[in-house]
């Protein structure tokens, strides 16, 4: 996997110093509870919106983008998430038409990066600034005529940026000597934008692309710089690695690639720091294809899709993530159906997969998709979904951090009733309906579970039509609390795709923050939902007798 994929094996863990103890809240779910809703994007103009936001790790702060002081001016604020003080402008002024969308907080909520357009108009350059604001801090080293800075990521331990700019370079987060990582480029020889940092911030692995011979190679190289090892087997023309993940405990990366036979990509597993190559998979016939793959979050295996022409459809492996004995998961499916999508459970106890199963009876002639639950070393599936009626599918599904429930939509086909939300244990068992009954025409059409696993929250058209709200109850199903305030007329929390965030929890799972255009038609703001009537954050310190 690539960049985006960076954060995929971090769990946020905070650790209380000073021996503090604090009390950590979540919503009851029922109508006692002194629910506060806030605005907290400031005085917003007609013309301004908030593009997109993050909450930092630690749940203190909010991020945001938004032209809240010049239209179509993009810039990035900062707020306590609790609405305790107005936001700050945290970067630097910018003319109409500049925007900043780009930007991340680093795992110890101590400062923020972003990618923005530079003082002199030309070149999108990187920034670093503390979450509270400050002397913003430029992390590239001077460009070239035409050059910018194209993407970056922030190490897993906070300490350090690497981005991609005239090569790929290391820059402590802060500020400091920039540190070139790639290995010399021929002329005919590119990065490409895959680039991953291993969780214990060590190590960067990266891909180039011979742009004469058309392969795409894999390499390894420290955070801080050194010698560049290419990890992959040699390449004969016209053969690539299409794709690459690090392993959650930094030790090996596995990748796909058509390194054997042309066209015929297959999984491959090597140490992070170079070493012996070892396929992974079993033995592939031409035509046949691995779709995607994952690596438990505990490196013990790796889980994927194949479409092997001898059976038909794409079905489910697991292999340890050394190479070893393939383990055939998805033995519902072999009569014909497709695995479209899985997931493995955060304690990398089980695998979630979605199926496209094949027609079974009249009234289903195209089939059905349903939830199955098996464990990650193989054994016997375990369907998760209730029975569907003749018009319903199963469209999407989240394991909870716990891994001890899975949230899914069901949603029908012919579209003449709800998509509704429901919850299921990971090992099987009841389904459990979770939303009210949602109004003629509507439907569920979006959730997110607490980092808690205590509540799912969800956006419907619940109570009117073409009317989207937010939601929370409790992942067995106790009673529905509304979390926005009141609408206005032609006001949602919105769900649209313009908006790359529009719904996040804090760390605790005691704030939830949303875009909706609450209190004025088409201006999009920044609200927070949390319970007011228990203290967020009391801290005892230790008594110290002298």
């Amino acid at each position: 996997m690539t960049l985006q994929n960076i954060t995929h094996n971090i769990r946020f863990k905070i650790i209380i110093l000073l021996a503090a103890f604090c009390f950590i809240i979540t919503f009851t779910g029922t109508t006692s509870a002194a629910i506060a809703n806030l605005k907290i994007s400031g005085s917003m103009p007609s013309i301004g919106d908030v593009y997109s936001f993050e909450i930092s790790p630690n749940g203190q702060y909010v991020v945001f983008s938004a032209d809240l002081q010049t239209d179509e001016a993009f810039e990035l604020y900062s707020v306590p998430i609790d609405g305790s003080q107005p936001p700050i402008r945290i970067s630097q002024p910018l003319t109409s038409g500049s925007h900043i969308f780009v930007y991340q907080i680093s795992n110890d909520s101590s400062r923020v990066v972003y990618r923005s357009i530079n003082e002199t108009l030309t070149a999108s350059e990187l920034y670093s600034v503390p979450i509270t604001g400050g002397t913003i801090q430029k992390l590239n080293d001077p460009l070239v005529a035409g050059g910018s800075v194209s993407t970056f990521i922030i190490s897993p331990d906070s300490s350090r940026v690497v981005y991609l700019g005239e090569g790929l370079k290391s820059v402590p987060i802060a500020g400091g000597t920039v540190q070139k990582l790639n290995h010399t480029l021929d002329a005919a020889e590119n990065l490409t934008a895959s680039v991953a940092i291993s969780s214990d911030s060590n190590q960067v692995v990266y891909t180039t692309w011979h742009t004469i011979n058309h392969t795409s190679d894999l390499y390894s190289v420290p955070i801080e710089g050194g010698t560049a090892l290419k990890l992959n087997s040699p390449l004969v023309a016209e053969r690539r690695v299409s794709t690459f993940d690090i392993s959650p405990d930094s030790s090996r990366v596995v990748y796909a690639a058509d390194q054997d036979t042309d066209n015929l990509y297959e999984l491959f597993s090597v140490p992070i720091t170079g070493g012996t190559v070892q396929k992974l998979n079993d033995d592939l016939l031409a035509g046949d294809e691995i779709n995607s793959f994952e690596i438990a979050l505990d490196s013990s295996r790796v889980v994927y899709s194949a479409n092997k022409q001898t059976v038909g459809g794409f079905e489910l492996y697991s292999v340890p993530l050394f190479g070893g004995t393939v383990q055939k998961l998805s033995d519902t499916v072999s009569i014909g159906g497709d695995v479209f999508t899985f997931d493995i459970a955060p304690n990398s106890s089980r695998v979630v997969f979605l199926v496209s199963m094949p027609p079974s009876q009249p009234e289903r002639p195209y089939g059905a998709w349903e939830l199955f639950s098996v464990s990650i070393s193989g054994g016997a599936t375990q369907k998760l979904n209730g029975t569907l009626s003749t018009d319903e599918d199963v469209k999407g599904f989240r394991i909870t951090p716990d891994s001890n429930y899975v949230v899914y939509r069901a949603e029908p086909a012919l579209r003449n009733q709800a998509e509704e939300l429901y919850s299921v244990p990971t090992n099987g068992g009841s389904a459990q309906k979770l939303n009210d009954t949602v109004t003629t025409g509507g439907n569920v059409d979006y959730f997110v579970i607490a980092p808690n696993s205590s509540r799912v929250i969800y956006r419907a058209d619940q109570e009117t039509d073409n009317v989207f709200e937010l939601y929370s109850t409790s992942i067995t199903g106790d009673p529905v609390q509304k979390l926005n305030g009141s609408l206005v007329d032609g006001g949602n929390v919105t769900g649209s795709e313009t908006f790359l965030t529009f719904v996040t929890i804090s760390l605790y799972s005691n704030h939830v923050v949303y875009l909706a255009d609450q209190q004025t038609n088409d201006v999009f703001e920044l609200f927070v939902t949390f319970d007011d009537s228990i203290e967020q954050f009391k801290l005892f310190l230790p008594m110290i007798e002298k």
